[in-house]
């Protein structure tokens, strides 16, 4: 299962042991995007770490490592997704219910194909509750989380550790039993 960490702004980034152990459950692929609408997607744990070095605490930073349960192990594959249009960075976790076409993701058609347009119906308000209803409706359990600037909206239960938000924690067993590689 995927895993995506919101560290937000003003909180400290994950240390290299967690960030580590969240890759090593998850080596399909990997990204990262901060508040100022920097996106790094990639297949290298090394070009990510170099990317999350240059973090400052002035900044939000969403991480994704991606597990491949639809579409090909590749970078255009790998979260976040970007819309240039409103600026949103979006990552998921979970499977949704869309069947993937021509070697995109169910993450990639949701966004793209059915939020963006929902979006749009609703003025551009993330917060519109119809928004939210249609999101829902076919989440199937999935987290997801929008970025604009700093700010992160989420979908799903969330777990808050030390400031940083998780969608998941499969990625602890790792960590706790000093499961992981460098």
């Amino acid at each position: 299962m995927c895993v995506i960490a919101f560290v937000p702004k003003g909180v400290e980034t994950p240390n290299k042991e967690t960030i580590t152990a969240m890759y090593m459950a998850n080596r399909d692929g990997c990204g990262c995007a901060d508040g100022n609408g920097n996106v790094l997607k990639t297949l290298s744990f090394k070009k990510l770490m170099k990317q999350i070095e240059k973090r400052t605490t002035d900044t939000s930073l969403l991480l994704h490592f991606r597990i491949a349960t639809q579409g090909s192990v590749k970078v255009r594959n790998c979260h976040p997704f970007v819309d240039d249009k409103t600026g949103i960075i979006f990552a998921h976790n979970g499977c949704l219910s869309m069947q993937p076409k021509n070697d995109k993701t169910d993450s990639e058609i949701f966004f793209r194909d059915y939020f963006l347009h929902w979006l749009h119906d609703c003025n551009g308000n993330i917060n519109d509750p119809l928004l939210w209803q249609q999101v829902d409706a076919v989440r199937n359990g999935s987290r997801l989380v929008f970025l604009q600037g700093n700010e992160a909206t989420f979908a799903g239960n969330w777990q808050k550790i030390d400031g940083v938000f998780y969608s998941n924690t499969y990625w602890q067993y790792r960590l706790n039993n000093h499961f992981y590689e460098y």
